[in-house]
C-alpha cells in the first residue's frame, strides 16, 4: 500500500486517470514537485468535466444562478440533479418533496434496443421514486441512454463555504478509499490553512493547495474550437410548401396518438418506483401547514435543440415555464443536466455554446435562475466505423410556487358545453414536429416557431386568468400539437371536443404543428363574458376553438372518433411495443 500511495506519479498514470500531458505538467508546476500517485488520482477526479466543468465553465458562467428559493416563512428549497455519473453526497438535513425524471432512450421500435431501454428504467427506479417523467425516444440514444432525475428538497440556512468543504471531504474520502481498496474510516481529510491534507492510517498521502481543486480557481478552463455545422443552414431552407398535406388527417391523428414520443408513458407508471402524475411530467405538492403548494416539472426537446441549439434550448425553458404556469404556479428556478457528444468535435462544441446562449436568454427572461447544473460530454458511440453523437439534450427540471393551493389548475376538461379557447399566436409551422419527423419521415427542418416576448406575455395572461378564476382547465400545447393537447385534456373525464380550425393556416399545421407559445384553456359558460372582457384588454392573441362534448371528437364537422377509442390507443401503444 505504501508503495502505491507514496510513489511519484508518471505521465502514463495521469493519462489513465483522465489527465493529459499539459494538465500533468500544470500540476507539477502548481505543486512545485511531481505529485504522488494518490494526488494524481485526486486531480484526475477533481479536474474531470463532471466536477471541474473544464470544457464548459467559460460558457456556463453566463447562466443566471441562485443558491436557493426562499419563502416568506423562512423555508428554503433546492433543486438538485441525480444520475449515474453525478450523485451528490446525501444531506440528512434535507427532505425530498418531489422528484421528476427525464429520459432520452433509444429507438423503441427497434426490438434490439428494448432490453437496454428496460434496463435503463430499471436502474433508475432502483435508486429513486419519481412523481413524473419526460421521455424522448430516438436512435441516437441506442447506445447512450440518459436518465436525469431532478429532486426538489427543503434546504437549510448554513454556511455555504463550510457545506462545500464538507462535501469535498466526503468525496475525497470515497475516491481515495475506492482506489487503494481501503476502508473509508481509515482515511481522514482536513484543511490545513490553504492546503487539503488526506491521511491514511494517520500518514499524509495527499498534500495539495485547496485552490488547485476549486472550480474556476485552479482547475483548467478551456474554450474549444467551435464551428457551425453544414446542416444548420440547410435545415432553415425547408418550407412547409415542400411537404404534401395528407388527404385524411384522421389517419394522422391516430398515427400520432400511438407515436412513442407522444403516447402515454403509462408503462413507466407500472415500473417499480414511479408514482402517477397528471400531467405525466409535472408534479404538484401542497406544503404542510401552509396555503402554498410546489410545482415541479421536467422537459427536454433534443430534436429542437439539434435543429437550432439557441432557439431549441430557449423553447425548452419556455415549455417548462408554461407547464408551471398551467398548474397555477409562478416559475422560480431551474436545474440543468447538459448532455452532448465529443467536446473536441467543433460542431458538437458549437451546439453546446449556442445551447447555453439560448438557456441564458430564456432563464433570464422567465426569471428562472439555475440552482444546480451537471455537464456530460462524450456521449458518443461508433456506428459503422464513425463516431456518432447523441442529439444534444439539455434536460431541465423547473420548480414553481403556487401561492394558493386552492387555485391549483389541472389540464382536464371539466364539463360538457365548456368553451375551448387557444391563447397565444397560431402560426403555420410544422418544423421539427413529430408529425413531420415521423409521419412524413422528413428528418431535416428548423426548430419550431418561437417568440420569446410573446411567449412570456401569453404565460402572464394565463397566470392572471387562473388567479381570477376565469378558466377551469389549462394545458400547454407542445409535442404533438393542438389535436394531441385537446385529446389529453379530454381523457380524464372521457369528454371530447368540437372545434373549428383557422382557415388562414394549413389544417395539418394547425392541428399537428408544434409552434411554441400556445396554451389551451377551458372556460365555463358562466365565465365567458368576464373571460372575453379580460382578454380584449390583455394584448395577447386568443381564439375560440369550440366547445367540450360528451365524448365525440370533431374537427371542422368531421368526426375523428370517440375519446374512449383514442384513449385506448394512446394508453396502450408503448405497452404493446415494449412488451
Amino acid at each position: 500500500m505504501e508503495n502505491t500511495t507514496q510513489r511519484e506519479a508518471t505521465l502514463e498514470d495521469a493519462k489513465q486517470l483522465g489527465l493529459n500531458k499539459t494538465e500533468f505538467e500544470s500540476i507539477k508546476t502548481l505543486l512545485g514537485r511531481t505529485p504522488n500517485y494518490i494526488e494524481v488520482i485526486v486531480y484526475g477526479e477533481m479536474w474531470s468535466e463532471n466536477l471541474s466543468f473544464k470544457n464548459s465553465i467559460k460558457h456556463l458562467s453566463a447562466l443566471p444562478t441562485i443558491k436557493s428559493v426562499d419563502l416568506e416563512n423562512g423555508t428554503q428549497f433546492s433543486l438538485t440533479i441525480e444520475n449515474k455519473q453525478y450523485k451528490k453526497h446525501k444531506d440528512s438535513t434535507k427532505q425530498a418533496i418531489a422528484k421528476v425524471t427525464s429520459y432520452q432512450l433509444g429507438n423503441i421500435e427497434d426490438e434490439n434496443t428494448i432490453p437496454s431501454i428496460k434496463k435503463t428504467v430499471e436502474t433508475a427506479n432502483k435508486t429513486t421514486t419519481t412523481d413524473g417523467r419526460n421521455v424522448f425516444f430516438d436512435k441516437s440514444f441506442n447506445n447512450n441512454a440518459i436518465s436525469d432525475t431532478f429532486s426538489l428538497e427543503t434546504a437549510t440556512t448554513t454556511d455555504q463555504s463550510q457545506d462545500k468543504l464538507e462535501l469535498l471531504k466526503n468525496h475525497l474520502t470515497k475516491i481515495i478509499a475506492s482506489h487503494i481498496e481501503a476502508s473509508e474510516k481509515d482515511i481522514t481529510v482536513e484543511q490545513e490553512k490553504e492546503l487539503i491534507q488526506c491521511s491514511y492510517k494517520n500518514k499524509i498521502i495527499v498534500n495539495i493547495p485547496l485552490s488547485t481543486i476549486s472550480v474556476g480557481e485552479g482547475t483548467p478552463v478551456y474554450d474549444r474550437e467551435h464551428t457551425e455545422p453544414d446542416y444548420f443552414q440547410e435545415y432553415k431552407t425547408i418550407s412547409i410548401d415542400d411537404i404534401p398535406e395528407p388527404e385524411d388527417l384522421r389517419e394522422v391523428a391516430t398515427y400520432l396518438l400511438r407515436s412513442p414520443n407522444i403516447a402515454s408513458k403509462r408503462w413507466f407508471n407500472n415500473q417499480i418506483g414511479t408514482r402517477k402524475s397528471i400531467p405525466e411530467n409535472t408534479s404538484v405538492k401542497p406544503l404542510e401547514n401552509e396555503q402554498q403548494a410546489i410545482a415541479l416539472t421536467t422537459t427536454c426537446q433534443p430534436r429542437y435543440v439539434h435543429a437550432d441549439p439557441e432557439t431549441g434550448a430557449a423553447i425548452c425553458i419556455a415549455e417548462a415555464s408554461r407547464k408551471i404556469i398551467c398548474a397555477g404556479g409562478t416559475p422560480k428556478a431551474t436545474a440543468l443536466s447538459l448532455n452532448f457528444g465529443n467536446p473536441y468535435n467543433p460542431e458538437t462544441y458549437w451546439q453546446f455554446v449556442n445551447t447555453i446562449k439560448g438557456l441564458t436568454a430564456a432563464c433570464t427572461k422567465f426569471n428562472t435562475p439555475v440552482l444546480d447544473k451537471n455537464m456530460s460530454f462524450n456521449n458518443v458511440s461508433m456506428v459503422d466505423g464513425k463516431e456518432t453523437a447523441i442529439l444534444p439534450s439539455p434536460n431541465l427540471g423547473m420548480m414553481g410556487i403556487i401561492e394558493d393551493k386552492d387555485k391549483v389548475m389541472t389540464p382536464d376538461f371539466k364539463h360538457k358545453g365548456d368553451l375551448i379557447f387557444i391563447i397565444g399566436e397560431a402560426v403555420e409551422c410544422i418544423a421539427s414536429s413529430e408529425y413531420l419527423f415521423s409521419y412524413h419521415n422528413h428528418k431535416k427542418s428548423p426548430a419550431p416557431y418561437f417568440n420569446l416576448e410573446k411567449e412570456l406575455a401569453t404565460q402572464l395572461v394565463v397566470k392572471s386568468l387562473i388567479q381570477k378564476d376565469l378558466i377551469n382547465a389549462a394545458h400547454d400545447c407542445s409535442r404533438g400539437g393542438l389535436f394531441i393537447t385537446l385529446t389529453e385534456m379530454s381523457m380524464s373525464k372521457e369528454l371530447g371536443f368540437d372545434i373549428v380550425t383557422d382557415a388562414e393556416i394549413r389544417e395539418d399545421a394547425f392541428l399537428f404543428g408544434e409552434a411554441s407559445g400556445r396554451i389551451i384553456v377551458g372556460v365555463n359558460e358562466d365565465s365567458e363574458d368576464d373571460f372575453i372582457e379580460y382578454m380584449m384588454n390583455a394584448g395577447v392573441n386568443y381564439t375560440l376553438l369550440g366547445h367540450v362534448t360528451q365524448g365525440k371528437l370533431v374537427v371542422d364537422d368531421i368526426h375523428y372518433g370517440f375519446i374512449q377509442a383514442a384513449k385506448t390507443i394512446y394508453n396502450t401503444a408503448i405497452e404493446k411495443t415494449i412488451g
